[in-house]
């Protein structure tokens, strides 16, 4: 008998609850800039010594379908340093890059911890899991790396260091322990000035 009475009380006291509203005791007002704590309103992000922070598009260079190497846009901050651009390489591709096959060699998990750059020749310290690719593959990542690189400034070969030791990379049937601006624009697509004068 008593749950009955139970829930006719709760749907009593629903229907009352219900018809009830809430009204502000005090009116919304607005405050003088000065009053907002913590400096919300300054045009800079927190602890951002500039007035604004500028971001700029830097290209770097994703593995195609048919196996040549594309150029793709990313949004860095400016102005973009080679540890800004590289380090996009891991991300790999976007969603939108992803539907149109494009992908890379470089391991997601890759940590870039450096990028350097002395007369031309950057070097990238990265983490072990980079060694895991091999042959092919390996050409094809640092080959990525090279030419985003280049891209960004003036970079004309590329060493990666696994645990601050020189990565070796196969060409052909010999490794070497740089790759050249040459080498690694042999992975770029034909351009079509390039194809009619074969044809």
């Amino acid at each position: 008998m008593r749950t009955p009475r139970t829930l006719s009380a709760l749907i009593l006291g629903g229907l009352i609850l219900g018809g009830c509203t809430l009204v502000p005791t005090t009116p919304l007002t607005t405050q003088p800039d000065s009053s907002v704590p913590f400096n919300l309103l300054a045009p800079t992000l927190p602890l951002s010594p500039s007035q604004r922070v500028v971001y700029t598009h830097e290209p770097i260079y994703l593995l195609s379908p048919n196996g040549s190497l594309v150029s793709v846009n990313r949004l860095v901050p400016a102005p973009a340093s080679l540890f800004d651009v590289v380090y996009q390489l891991p991300l790999g591709p976007s969603a939108a890059e992803a539907s149109r096959g494009l992908s890379t060699r470089v391991p997601a998990d890759t940590v870039i911890s450096s990028a350097t750059l002395e007369q031309g020749v950057a070097t990238l310290d990265v983490s072990s899991s980079f060694a895991l690719v091999t042959g092919l593959g390996r050409r094809i990542a640092v080959a990525q790396l090279l030419l985003s690189a280049a891209a960004w400034g003036p970079v004309s070969a590329l060493q990666v260091d696994v645990d601050h030791e020189a990565l070796p990379i196969p060409v052909g049937v010999r490794t070497e322990t740089t790759m050249s601006l040459s080498e690694a624009r042999a992975f770029l697509a034909p351009t079509p000035t390039n194809e009619s004068r074969a044809g």
